[in-house]
Order: C-alpha cells, then structure tokens, then sequence
C-alpha cells in the first residue's frame, strides 16, 4: 500500500510510503536515500528513467517491511532549487526522513534502517549519526571522498578510450579527447573549490561540490557501531567493486561486503564488459529491467537477521 508523505524542511519535500498490509504488528522501516544528481524518489532524472527506487520499495514490501522514498529538493514534486542544494541540505533531509518514519504508527521505531544507493550510501552514515537507526545498507557506493571518484572516473575514460578498438574509439584516440578530457577535469574541480573561479558556473551546484570536498566518508563510517552491509557490482563503471572492501575496512561495527561479479551501478544484471562512456544508451535500455536476482539474494538475510 502505498501512501503520499510531505517533508517540511525549509522546502516542502514530497515522497511515497510504502506499507505492507499488517494489521496486528508494527512493521520495520527503510528510509531510501537516492544517489547523486537531480535524482526523484522512483531513482528518476531529467532524460535518463530508471525506476531504481521504487523496485526497491516494492521489493521491501514484500518482505514486510515499510520503505520511505522522497524527491530530492528541486526535483519531482519537491519544492526549492536542485542547483542551491549542498550536502548538508541533503543529509539533514535525510535525518528529517527518519524522524518522520520514526513517528508513523504503522512502523516499529525500534527497527529502522537507512538505504543508500551511490552517494546515498555515503552521506548514510552522517544521517544515522543525527538520528539513530538500526542498520544501514549501501549498494553501489564507496566511502572515498567525491573528487577521489571523479578522478577515478576520468582516469577510467581515458584508459577505455586507449585500449578501445573500432572506428569509435579510433577517432576519439585520433582527436586525442581522451587528454584533453582529463585535463579540462582537473581544471574544472580545480576552479570550483575556488570561490572567485567558480561563479562562471551557472548550472553547476557549487555549493554542493565545495560540501563534498570537505567531506570523507570514511571518517563517518569509522564511527559506525551499528551493523552494515555493502554490496557493489563488477560491471559499475561509475564506482569500483572493490571499494566494498574500503567500506568494510573502515567500519568499526559488524560489516557484511559483497561484489555481485555481473552486476552494474542502477543495480541490473549486465553480463557484458562494463563501458563508462556508454552507460547512458545502457542504462536507458534497462529501465524496465527487474534489480539484480543476486544483489536481493544479499540482502534478505541481512535484513531478516536484523529485524528478528
């Protein structure tokens, strides 16, 4: 069953609640923190749908746990300016979410649990740090800071396009994109943190890169007592599978770490080779896709173990 809620931040957040039918006992919670960009509660943005969210919620139902999903500010139905959007707006959205799963009748507060999907996963921890819950789940996620990534990202495109074969990668090689796409990166992050340089970008969200830079997941994760588990794919061509193993290494709870070997970064089966140039015409042909068999396979006895 699901159920339309209102977040009242300084904007007004709109989201769903999922509630499976129970009426005898109070059900375990998920609050569902999507990833990064003007992503809405179904795991939805401008020009690229991918139903990520709402899988996952319906997945959850069935499992008889209740699962809250919301639009991000500026996004969907939510109020406010997705671009004016820093980190610490998201996170206190975040811990808002759970104040409220917390006071909805049908929802055990003593069994909440947060997860995070990319930067969901890695801004979770800070969440659980202002409201606590019982458990946190991130998939697809890493606890490197941001520019760490997007370097790893870049440095990912330029070894795809030299080692590329084919008249694309070919002419791409020719027209040498793959430098001068690598040195325009590092002058970009370069000029953000700057605060004269980075005023010449209109449509870029300023203040969230600058939030990002002083941010290191990891240090949040260390101060994580509760259990944890982290589940990333083989062909995510957008965070590395083995950053589970980061997640594990720097968190002080019990911590479960997974790598779904055929298993990209919206959570799908792809058994082919992972490209990050192509993920876009990828990820629009998966849209309809069922999430990951064995991602689910992973997470059901965490979460049943957790819940007893």
């Amino acid at each position: 069953m699901e159920q339309l809620i209102t977040l009242d931040q300084t904007e007004t957040l709109y989201g769903t609640l999922t509630v499976p039918d129970n009426r005898y006992e109070k059900v375990p919670g998920v609050l569902i923190i999507g990833g990064s960009g003007p992503v809405d509660r179904d795991g939805n943005a401008p020009g690229m749908k991918l139903n990520i969210y709402n899988q996952l919620a319906a997945w959850l139902e069935k499992q008889g746990i209740a699962a809250l999903r919301y639009d991000k500010r500026g996004t969907g139905s939510s109020e406010g300016d997705f671009l004016e959007t820093g980190l610490q707006d998201l996170i206190e959205d975040g811990a808002a979410a759970v104040r409220l799963l917390k006071m909805i009748p049908e929802i055990d507060e003593e069994r909440i649990f947060i997860l995070g999907h990319s930067e969901g996963g890695a801004i979770a921890p800070k969440v659980a740090e202002k409201e606590k819950v019982q458990g946190l789940m991130a998939l697809a996620s890493s606890p490197k800071p941001l520019f760490d990534i997007l370097l790893e990202q870049g440095e990912s495109v330029e070894r795809e396009i030299s080692e590329g074969k084919g008249i694309f990668y070919r002419a791409l090689k020719t027209g040498k994109v793959n430098k001068r796409m690598i040195k325009k990166q590092h002058k970009v992050l370069k000029e953000l943190l700057d605060e004269e340089a980075s005023k010449k970008y209109k449509n870029v969200n300023v203040k969230w890169f600058q939030e990002h830079a002083d941010y290191d997941p990891r240090e949040a994760f260390h101060r994580m007592r509760i259990p944890v588990i982290a589940v990333n794919g083989g062909k995510d061509a957008q965070v590395k599978a083995e950053d589970v193993s980061a997640i594990a290494q720097h968190t002080s709870g019990p911590v479960e770490a997974y790598v779904v070997e055929e298993m990209n970064h919206i959570l799908r089966h792809q058994p082919e080779e992972f490209s990050i140039i192509k993920t876009k015409r990828r990820y629009s042909k998966q849209q309809n896709d069922n999430l990951s068999h064995e991602l689910l396979d992973h997470l059901h006895p965490w979460l049943q173990k957790q819940i007893q």
